[in-house]
């Protein structure tokens, strides 16, 4: 070995021993790990214990388009109006001009229609005053808002509340957790076509983890006692089961078996009328297993109509 490699290395190695002396002790890693973990630990303790405040985005779209509707009203006070609360099967199912409050180019009719994907009650209860001052004639209420539950948050609070730490500091635009456009969530009616079995078993397995129906939940009872003001108010009100394909059929059998006894203890009252499409569905009105393409639109809109405007004729006073 010459002398230059010798030196070179005696250097290596020098190099290698002060790494040794300058790498962090295993202590200080064991620490670092404990200390991200306990990090990670009560920042989901405090992200499920701390309310975050409902999506700015969705509220203030929403009443804004009450707002509109009310002027809408004033205007042409001899037309039938009709508020339609219910989820993306709601949306995917009626024909509504968003701009004029038509439904399936209908003169006499004028409706609002606010819906949620994944609906459940709570989404709807911000505008419950405002939808009853606006005293509609009929009031058609997706069955499944009497005891639909969200057992998850989509996205999940832990991200909620990570993107509300964000916009606390940032400041920029409305609070929307959803990073959804609210224009959209009410007016896209796109035909995505996918009847796939992977969909399907998705659905259902969607519907088990993230849903279940319980009447005894506070949103189940708040959403009795929007009826039941409603109906005080002479407002009519249509329980309306959303039509879906037969391989559907069985789980929405479920949903509505569970639901029935709400259901049956309204139909009692005055005031109250269960909507059901009475027809056989064709699955080529479809776009997936419980979502209606625009012939499908068109096709229950046709006989959603007539029904709501029978509803509404019985109606006395305004």
């Amino acid at each position: 070995m010459n002398l230059s490699s010798s030196r070179q290395s005696s250097g290596d190695r020098q190099r290698k021993a002060r790494a040794r002396d300058h790498a962090p002790p295993l202590s200080a890693w064991l620490f670092a790990v404990l200390f991200g973990l306990i990090f990670v630990v009560l920042f989901n303790i405090v992200a499920a214990s701390v309310s975050v405040p409902r999506s700015e985005a969705f509220l203030n779209h929403n009443r804004s388009r009450l707002d509109r509707f009310a002027q809408i009203a004033k205007e042409y006070p001899a037309k039938m109006r009709v508020v339609i609360l219910g989820n993306s099967s709601i949306k995917y199912g009626t024909e509504v001009d968003e701009e004029t409050f038509r439904i399936a180019a209908t003169d006499d009719v004028h409706v609002l229609r606010i819906v949620n994907n994944w609906a459940s009650f709570s989404d709807f209860a911000p505008f419950a005053e405002q939808i009853l001052a606006l005293n509609p004639d009929v009031i058609v209420f997706q069955a499944d808002l009497l005891g639909r539950v969200r057992l998850k948050e989509f996205p999940p609070k832990e991200i909620k509340f990570q993107r509300y730490l964000i916009w606390q500091v940032a400041g920029q635009g409305d609070w929307n957790p959803d990073m959804s456009d609210q224009a959209e969530l009410q007016e896209d009616c796109t035909d995505f076509n996918d009847k796939s079995d992977a969909r399907f078993a998705r659905r259902n397995s969607a519907v088990s983890e993230w849903q279940r129906v319980d009447l005894t939940d506070p949103g189940a009872q708040q959403a009795k006692q929007f009826i039941e003001t409603a109906l005080t108010r002479n407002i009519k009100v249509a329980l309306l089961y959303m039509p879906v394909t037969e391989k559907a059929q069985p789980l929405q059998d479920q949903v509505v078996e569970k639901l029935s006894p709400a259901v049956n203890d309204l139909l009692k009252r005055d005031g109250v009328s269960l909507l059901q499409y009475p027809h056989p569905t064709d699955e080529s009105h479809y776009s997936d297993f419980v979502h209606m393409n625009k012939i499908g639109r068109e096709v229950f809109t046709s006989w959603l109509v007539p029904e709501l405007k029978r509803i509404g004729a019985s109606r006395q006073i305004r």
